[in-house]
């Protein structure tokens, strides 16, 4: 076995690896967007010789490939197709913790006492991820809603002799449009720890979790699942309530960002006649 075959040997042996024993319940991709970037610049040297070549063909129309050099670049973390631009950590009882971290060393990672006789320890937080579409939420989505509002601003509303009060509902709608969006495309959609187990009921009735629910084993992601939550290919992982895969927001809707989806889509629909309205007037009153 030569080095490039011991290379790609150990490299498949990793990726195997996270792919099954990962804190997150994400499907068989790349560890790192490095190494997501090293595959697809071996595709695109061997595209024209080999067939085997259309395994590294990108289903995202693009968006994977661009945010394997961007991502790399900026040293982004990766939970599936995922770019997690930062993260912290949250304090929780042991039935909330990543359930494949919290069996080994548990009582060495226990920093206190919780209700119940749970012990308490750290579990990464995301703070702020986008998804595989992230490219048509930065170019396309809010260039689009940035730019008729700020010619609306511009020549229908921050001008002489205008009502106050339309001002201020005005600016108070646009900017919680924008708001929305951020909140759609750029937080957690509800990514589902990795089970590689079905948890204790009672732990997930202390812990908050999914009581009762009738638990699935996931192939793609290699984990236990609750029957609420399904796993999204385009984003290669398993959401919590899963509904969509939006491009232009970039991202998979789910439990935790669909209430601000829904405001984003109402507001939508609220902006966009009330700046056409008001530009037309301008166009009728010149």
């Amino acid at each position: 076995m030569n080095i490039d075959q011991l290379y790609d040997s150990e490299r498949t042996t990793h990726k195997t690896n996270h792919w099954r024993y990962g804190p997150w319940a994400a499907g068989f991709v790349e560890t790192s967007w490095h190494d997501e970037r090293n595959r697809n610049a071996a595709g695109l040297k061997n595209c024209c010789c080999d067939e085997s070549s259309t395994d590294n063909m990108d289903p995202t129309g693009g968006c994977q490939l661009f945010s394997s050099f961007i991502c790399s670049k900026i040293g982004a973390k990766r939970i599936g197709n995922m770019a997690v631009l930062k993260e912290g950590e949250e304090i929780v009882s042991n039935a909330d913790a990543f359930p494949e971290e919290g069996k080994e060393g548990e009582d060495d990672d226990s920093i206190g006492s919780n209700n119940g006789g749970h012990p308490r320890q750290a579990r990464r937080k995301i703070d702020i991820i986008v998804g595989p579409y992230w490219p048509c939420l930065i170019f396309i989505t809010y260039p689009l809603i940035l730019t008729l509002t700020t010619i609306t601003a511009i020549k229908a509303v921050f001008v002489p002799n205008q009502y106050i009060p339309l001002m201020l509902v005005w600016s108070g709608l646009s900017g919680g449009l924008c708001s929305a969006l951020f909140r759609v495309g750029c937080k957690d959609p509800g990514i589902l720890p990795r089970y590689r187990n079905i948890p204790n009921a009672k732990d997930m009735e202390s812990g908050g979790g999914w009581a009762g629910d009738n638990w699935r084993w996931n192939d793609q992601a290699q984990t236990y699942k609750p029957k609420s939550a399904l796993y999204d290919s385009d984003c290669a992982v398993v959401v919590e309530d899963f509904d969509h895969t939006c491009p232009w927001t970039g991202t998979a809707i789910g439990k935790k960002n669909m209430l601000a989806f829904q405001i984003f889509v109402t507001l939508i629909f609220i902006c966009l006649p009330l700046d056409i309205l008001l530009l037309s007037g301008i166009a009728d009153s010149a």
